[in-house]
């Protein structure tokens, strides 16, 4: 290997190797790629689990606003969406399209060591336990890009498996598979099933979740607008009790871990207050209203008189703060609790969803609870226990920092 033709082949045949190793790790290498942009690739092999996009594509769907007179909770499929039947899973977990396209068909659950940061084990390997005993019970949602728009008669929403020219990024991240629980002989919170769920105010259960090491924090405001955008593009539909059920009413001795049975499947074993709902890998993605068990802390974002304040630093969350790196956004949270809202959008922060009076889409059947003063945004209410009036778009948006809350932790890769 003494001549430059030798060493040129050589460093060829290497760069070639590594390309093939850098695919089959879920990286995408393009023939235009510099043999010196694989270092960035190869940083972005972390914790286990890499999945590769299975092409170009943009799913999406469309509504009318609610001043072009309409209250339908379906909305219009588009792009690479158009076409596609979704079957509601409720009992009977029926396949849907979505399973098999990316993002949507490399959602997992897997178990995490948090103290070596190291994926022990996914759905389906032997040695994949929900019962926390192979770590915290997380599930993993892949990178995907992502928008929200209006014109003057629709909104839109878009997922896409590439950086689309618009579009934003969503990095990868990974939720609670549970509401999480606390193990009281080793001093942690815990994503497990068969656990009671912890209630503390949230600065006590964020101090908790951050101690778990780099990375940690509780599901925020964003990781949430997130997962009802992947949601309205997989069905379609914006009342999600009628997708996949009321959700479980939780009460001081209802414990986690009432999907295990169904695995990555959506739906519920049963369609009543007893019972919880899953999806893309969430065990009570809502949950029923009616107990005080069920309001659902969102971080990073904090309300004062209506007016929502919202971060995107995680390091930086706090409760009751309303000045940097809190910004406000462009419109007000309803003043009065009702069944059925408008979800504000703010051209400045197209992924916060929450309920205004302002022209936007009508979401049927979705209670909102809103009070004055400075109060922190839940998910769910304990104040209407009836499937159509709960569900993915159920804020109570009036409780002080100060009352206990349930909460779902979430991972991120720093």
């Amino acid at each position: 290997m003494g001549t430059i033709k030798e060493k040129l082949d050589y460093l060829n045949e290497t760069k070639n190797l590594m390309k093939e190793a850098l695919i089959e790790k879920g990286q995408e290498v393009k023939e235009e790629d510099t043999f010196r942009s694989y270092v960035d690739k190869i940083k972005n092999i972390k914790g286990g689990i890499i999945r590769n996009p299975d092409g170009d594509h943009i799913y999406g769907v469309k509504h009318l606003l609610y001043s072009k007179k309409s209250y339908e909770s379906t909305w219009i499929r588009t792009d690479d969406s158009i076409g596609l039947f979704v079957e509601p899973p409720l009992t009977t977990h029926a396949d849907n399209p979505f399973n098999h396209y990316y993002p949507w068909r490399d959602i997992i659950s897997y178990n995490f060591d948090a103290e070596n940061g190291i994926v022990t084990a996914e759905y389906g390997d032997e040695n994949y336990k929900e019962d926390g005993t192979n770590g915290q019970v997380m599930t993993y949602f892949p990178k995907f890009w992502w928008k929200r728009w209006q014109d003057e008669e629709y909104e839109y929403i878009q997922i896409a498996t590439y950086p689309a020219e618009g579009f934003n990024y969503s990095p990868p991240f990974s939720l609670g598979r549970y509401l999480s629980s606390f193990n009281e002989s080793l001093g942690k919170i815990e994503s497990k099933s068969g656990a009671l769920l912890f209630l503390k105010n949230p600065t006590i259960i964020r101090d908790y979740a951050k101690s778990l090491g780099k990375g940690w924090g509780l599901m925020d405001i964003s990781r949430l607008a997130l997962i009802q955008m992947l949601f309205l593009v997989r069905y379609a539909n914006n009342i999600s009790p009628e997708i996949l059920g009321k959700g479980r009413l939780y009460s001081y001795s209802t414990k986690t871990g009432d999907c295990d049975s169904l695995g990555m499947q959506s739906g519920t074993t049963a369609n009543s207050s007893s019972h919880s709902v899953i999806d893309m890998g969430l065990e009570d993605i809502y949950t029923l209203g009616g107990s005080s068990y069920s309001f659902q802390f969102i971080d990073g974002v904090n309300v004062k008189d209506y007016q929502a304040y919202v971060c995107y630093d995680r390091d930086k969350y706090k409760c009751d703060m309303f000045e940097e790196p809190y910004k406000a956004i462009s419109y007000l949270n309803k003043k009065t609790s009702s069944t059925g809202n408008n979800m504000g959008y703010d051209e400045e922060n197209p992924l916060i969803m929450l309920p205004t009076d302002k022209d936007s889409v009508y979401y049927k059947n979705n209670y909102c609870y809103t009070n004055s003063g400075d109060v922190t945004v839940c998910l769910n209410n304990k104040y209407r226990e009836n499937e159509e009036a709960n569900g993915l778009w159920a804020y109570a948006i009036g409780s002080k920092s100060s009352v206990n809350l349930m909460c779902r932790l979430m991972y991120m890769e720093e």
